[in-house]
């Protein structure tokens, strides 16, 4: 905890070194993975929004480069602001939602994954609280 506390001292509110990495990372293996989307003969197009947080924004600066890096000839926007609040944000408590019953069996499932990626049985002395 001590290295991680003088590793990200003062970034508050603003993406990590480690952070730009993942998203870097991310990236890479949708292009990877994905090729269909990007090797369009008609569309070099790829559209990103963020909302005005300054992390987020940064999150999406580092994806989008390194989708760039993948194939330069991509041509990319990057749009951000309250406008896309609503539509970007994890609650979406406040929209009207066709699929809003599902949406706690999803909300469920990506807590247990994020819980199983962290590993809380090395953080806490009763881990099965966090499961």
């Amino acid at each position: 905890m001590e290295y991680l506390q003088q590793r990200h001292s003062g970034m508050a509110g603003t993406l990590t070194e480690t952070g730009g990495f993942e998203q870097q990372a991310v990236a890479q293996k949708l292009y990877g993975r994905c090729p269909e989307i990007f090797r369009q003969k008609d569309s070099k197009l790829v559209s990103s929004r963020s909302t005005n947080v300054h992390r987020v924004i940064q999150s999406m600066g580092h994806f989008n480069a390194s989708l760039k890096a993948c194939q330069s000839d991509l041509v990319i926007t990057m749009l951000t602001g309250d406008r896309y609040w609503d539509i970007l944000c994890h609650d979406t408590s406040n929209l009207e939602n066709p699929y809003s019953e599902r949406q706690e069996a999803v909300r469920d499932s990506l807590v247990k994954g994020y819980v199983s990626l962290l590993h809380p049985e090395f953080l806490f002395k009763k881990p099965q609280m966090y499961s």
